[in-house]
């Protein structure tokens, strides 16, 4: 279902570099780095880019879907994955299995989660999140757009994949240091044969930052000292 690999390690300066995607709409000072395969081909070395900007070996979660039964409907079901919780606009995403069970596309194991074509799916997570990958399939017109602490958002086109066979292509968004981190993604405008895919999501749950813990810890003994002096 998912697994906690390797230490974390949150804090490293990102050098802005854009792998293959097309920047929509952002302002001012860019937050983040993208990546996304242009070709299965490409994933290997994509992937590796992605861990090297998020200063990480392996990701903290993995959500591969293998542990989860067949058929199951994830939709709104916080208790599955660690600090996520996936929805979709027609309250359906369905784990499938099987080489070309997404309209002739396999997936990256075994199993993966299948949505329908023009919905809308969400990913949101619990605690903000420093990092953000994943593997979709068999998509046409994919738009990924990635909702900030603070309120901004910024979006890209994904890569079209092929529509068959081995067809997942990576795709991540890592924030730059100090950038704000990332409370959701949404997934839009997709078509494909049969529905569409996603695989093997990549994230982490960070530990407060420096500068926050020492907020709460100097707050905690402010609050001693008045009740002490009561």
């Amino acid at each position: 279902m998912y697994t906690a690999t390797g230490p974390n390690r949150f804090w490293i300066q990102v050098k802005i570099t854009f792998v293959g995607l097309t920047l929509l709409g952002i302002c001012g000072s860019a937050h983040a780095t993208f990546f996304n395969s242009a070709a299965f081909a490409n994933n290997g070395a994509t992937q590796s880019s992605f861990y090297t900007a998020a200063g990480i070996s392996s990701p903290q979660w993995l959500v591969d879907f293998e542990a989860i039964p067949v058929s199951t409907n994830v939709h709104g079901n916080a208790s599955l994955f660690p600090n996520l919780t996936i929805t979709t606009s027609n309250s359906s995403a369905v784990v499938t299995s099987g080489a070309g069970s997404i309209g002739g596309s396999n997936p990256i194991g075994a199993r993966a989660l299948q949505m329908a074509e023009g919905n809308n799916v969400f990913l949101t997570f619990a605690t903000p999140v420093d990092y953000i990958g994943g593997f979709d399939i068999d998509q046409s017109g994919l738009s990924l757009t990635v909702f900030l602490v603070g309120g901004g958002s910024e979006s890209v086109n994904l890569e079209t994949t092929a529509g068959d066979g081995n067809s997942a292509e990576f795709w991540g968004y890592v924030k730059n240091s100090g950038g704000p981190q990332i409370s959701s993604v949404r997934f839009s405008g997709v078509s494909g044969a049969s529905g569409w895919a996603l695989d093997n999501l990549q994230y982490n749950t960070p530990v407060p930052e420096p500068c926050t813990i020492l907020a709460l810890g100097t707050g905690a003994v402010a609050l001693m000292r008045r009740r002490m002096a009561k």
